[in-house]
């Protein structure tokens, strides 16, 4: 019996891979277990390998496991293409017509094979052969022990608006999965048993994307209008608050381009709306003028940055973490920002709703940076993790009140930049009775005029930097998790969170204590606490998803005394990081 399940379903864009995924996924949640999805396509629309990874465990679970137990290929290349991926004990379900040459370049010793012609089958007695799907879901569903309750439940979740007609046709193939199945093991049950899943109570908890969960963060803020230009993997945020946005009184737009969305963006956040711009490398790299004006004249955005492979157009469907060092120092000129870095799904949702609060506390750009596998894949979480109540909407130092006689001013111009000991100043909505005040991408004095006065200059630069001692104390603080003491340390952010977890527990059952420093702040750089995370380490492991060492490169800059100790732990095959990858490179370490 198993409680931790993975399974590959590998063919052509085209195939129905995602849709059989979605719906794996769909049945194992309700089946009471953590999912994990990894979605792995070409840029193009159809004709390129693609695959779909759906993982299942009854223990919460954030990435992937080592090694798939399943591979459904709907063509023998899959088989060949995801071989690396099957071990010892696993099952590959593969597509094989009466022509197909299936030669020992497609055999693992171990694995379990069961050749099905699933396309003729889905012509021959469907007439439809994208239902080949349904019938290696149902191939599962009889692996799996999934009942008719939880078939009947998954068919018409994912197929109700298509009509009873396509509902039947669907359980119908389903039904001749399980039945060929039971033809090809028949008195050879053993070979599957071993993977009869443990079934557990529906928990009821939340199957969502990524970006949808930044999504319902920003709505739950406060937000009420985004701008922004499609862009893989960020698209679905536009998508989502197209939609729902209205539902409160917000708006979404889809801009000419990326310069035009951000700045937009920053316009309905001068009149008052708590707003935001989302984008991957290529958008953001056109953003970052607008960053450095939003610095300049201390407009509060939220920009979402999905990170992908790059450079230029790179590989637009894969992820990475390659531009932390681009994102920290976004912008020309010297102005504070912050960088905040989710790496769980409960994170993507209160990170995002932490962002609003920052954006207008400081009057900085605040940026929510992850990556393709946390932004396009889908996660579950439970319900309980999403309190409402727990949101906070802290506006900063928006006058509100016009009848507020204590505003500072000067000749009748309100003193809008009016230099204070903690850097933030009175912010004004345009039309505010009670006076005038000037905004400007140009050196400016107090009231927002501008001025190339030697002394105004100075003491506005200190002004703006004097912010960072603040914001250092308001931003989300590191975890650390594992013993403190332990004189092994891992310090890595985002999505690699999962696999590490992982990593940590092996080790641990083993005897070796591994320390874990979470970055939920990428920026400003928790330096102090590195210092102290480090102390008493004999080996620094920097985990990241990038082939120089940005990540390495800061955590070097902040500890420097420390740089004969860390070791950097890579991958930048647009890939994420599977456990066995991060605990080989330790250990290798460790033993030397």
């Amino acid at each position: 019996m198993k409680d931790d399940i993975q399974v590959r379903i590998a063919g052509v864009a085209g195939d129905g891979s995602f849709l059989t995924g979605d719906i794996l996924a769909s049945a194992l949640k309700k089946f009471g277990y953590y999912v994990v999805t990894i979605r792995d396509f070409p840029s193009n629309i159809r004709g390129l390998p693609s695959n779909y990874t759906v993982r299942g465990s009854l223990k919460p679970i954030f990435g992937r496991k080592d090694f798939d137990d399943f591979l459904i290929a709907f063509d023998p290349q899959s088989v060949k293409m995801h071989l690396k991926d099957l071990t010892e004990g696993s099952i590959c379900i593969c597509n094989v017509e009466e022509k197909t040459e299936f030669t020992d370049n497609f055999i693992k010793k171990g694995v379990h094979y069961i050749k099905v012609p699933l396309r003729d089958i889905a012509r021959k007695e469907f007439s439809l052969e994208l239902i080949k799907n349904m019938v290696a879901f149902g191939m599962l569903s009889e692996i799996f022990d999934f009942d008719d309750v939880l078939i009947n439940y998954v068919v018409l979740k994912h197929f109700k608006r298509k009509g009873e007609r396509v509902i039947e046709l669907n359980k119908k193939a389903i039904q001749r999965g399980r039945e060929l199945v039971r033809e090809k093991f028949k008195g050879n049950e053993s070979v599957f048993l071993d993977y009869r899943i443990i079934k557990s109570e529906d928990k009821r908890r939340i199957l969502a994307m990524g970006n949808e969960l930044v999504s319902m963060g920003a709505i739950a803020a406060g937000l009420r209008f985004l701008a922004a230009y499609p862009i893989t993997p960020a698209s679905e945020v536009l998508e989502f608050l197209s939609k729902e946005i209205p539902k409160f009184g917000g708006v979404a737009i889809q801009a000419e381009d990326e310069i035009a969305s951000i700045n937009m963006a920053l316009g309905a956040s001068y009149a008052g709306l708590r707003s935001m711009a989302s984008s991957s490398g290529p958008g953001i790299a056109l953003m970052t003028e607008a960053i450095s004006y939003a610095g300049m004249a201390e407009i509060p955005i939220v920009i979402y940055y999905a990170m992908r492979s790059g450079p230029a157009t790179g590989l637009p469907t894969k992820t990475s973490q390659e531009d932390i060092l681009f994102i920290i120092f976004a912008g020309h000129g010297e102005f504070p920002k912050i960088v905040l870095t989710p790496g769980t799904p409960e994170e993507m949702f209160y990170l995002t709703t932490e962002a609003f609060n920052l954006a207008e506390e400081f009057q900085v750009p605040v940026i929510i940076l992850t990556d393709q596998f946390l932004a396009q894949n889908r996660f579950t979480l439970d319900r309980d993790k999403i309190e409402l109540k727990k949101i906070e909407i802290k506006r900063g130092k928006l006058v509100k009140v016009e009848e507020n006689s204590n505003i500072p001013s000067k000749d009748g111009f309100l003193l809008r930049y009016k230099i204070e000991e903690d850097g933030i100043s009175n912010r004004f909505i345009p039309g505010i009775k009670l006076g005038v005040f000037g905004t400007t991408g140009l050196e400016h004095d107090e009231a927002g005029y501008d001025t190339e006065d030697e002394e105004v200059r100075i003491k506005m630069v200190e002004k703006r930097m004097r912010k960072i001692i603040y914001i250092k104390e308001k931003v989300p603080k590191p975890q650390i998790l594992g013993p403190k003491e332990s004189i092994y340390g891992i310090i890595s952010f985002g999505s690699t969170y999962g696999p590490i977890i992982e990593v940590i527990d092996r080790f641990k059952k083993k005897g070796i204590d591994l320390s874990f420093f979470r970055i939920l702040t990428l920026w400003p750089f928790p330096e102090e606490e590195i210092k102290r995370f480090a102390e008493g380490k004999e080996k620094i492991f920097v985990v990241e998803q990038n082939k120089s060492g940005q990540l390495q490169f800061l955590v070097e800059n902040a500890i420097p005394i420390c740089k004969n100790k860390i070791v950097g732990v890579r991958k930048y095959s647009g890939r994420t990081f599977r456990p066995i990858e991060i605990e080989e490179k330790i250990r290798e370490e460790i033993e030397k």
